[in-house]
């Protein structure tokens, strides 16, 4: 039997609120049981979101592999329905769970791929975002030039979109990789 929208937005919702009072593990429980009824009835946006919020608990679990195999799913599932948007996020999330793992090359191929789609469909705020994601790996990789060739351009874009912390955020990587780099003369 086919829910309607409003049962659904309901049992997301509670999700959510398990999931804010701490209780993710009976949030995530909810969140499966609802992925499993969306994929049968073959709604693949609601399914999508939903292992995209799945994804995002069993990262907050640690659950990295889990996280991967949903998150897949889901950028999957976008990619299916056209929504260059969320695929692009989903990938920036793929490769947070990669970087969270220490694989950071596979995270950096994430993070370019998600750069790349940002960039094509014109969402300056996912390119800055993805920007300062592919600083931080070069500078988790000891590569302090390219970082700082990559916080020192998503500064400029932060600044220009008027987003005042995530410039002066970009501002204290900028500084931490100069002082790197000078300790390493």
């Amino acid at each position: 039997m086919e829910k309607n929208h409003s049962e659904y937005e309901d049992l997301f919702d509670q999700a959510m609120s398990l999931e804010n009072e701490g209780k993710t593990g009976p949030a995530l429980a909810l969140l499966q049981d609802l992925a499993k009824t969306l994929s049968i009835e073959g709604n693949s946006s609601r399914y999508a979101r939903v292992l995209v919020n799945i994804g995002l608990m069993e990262v907050s679990l640690g659950l990295y592999k889990d996280a991967l195999i949903d998150l897949d799913k889901a950028r999957t599932e976008f990619e299916t329905i056209g929504d260059e948007f969320e695929v692009a996020k989903v990938s920036g999330n793929i490769g947070s769970c990669h970087r969270d793992l220490n694989q950071f090359e596979e995270a950096l191929k994430w993070y370019q791929e998600s750069l790349r789609l940002f960039t094509r469909i014109h969402s300056l705020e996912g390119i800055a975002d993805q920007k300062s994601n592919i600083g931080y790996i070069y500078a988790l990789l000891g590569e302090f030039e390219s970082a700082l060739r990559y916080f020192m351009d998503v500064r400029q874009d932060y600044g220009r979109l008027g987003m005042v912390q995530k410039e002066q955020d970009t501002i204290t990587n900028i500084i931490q990789i100069e002082k790197f780099m000078d300790e390493d003369g």
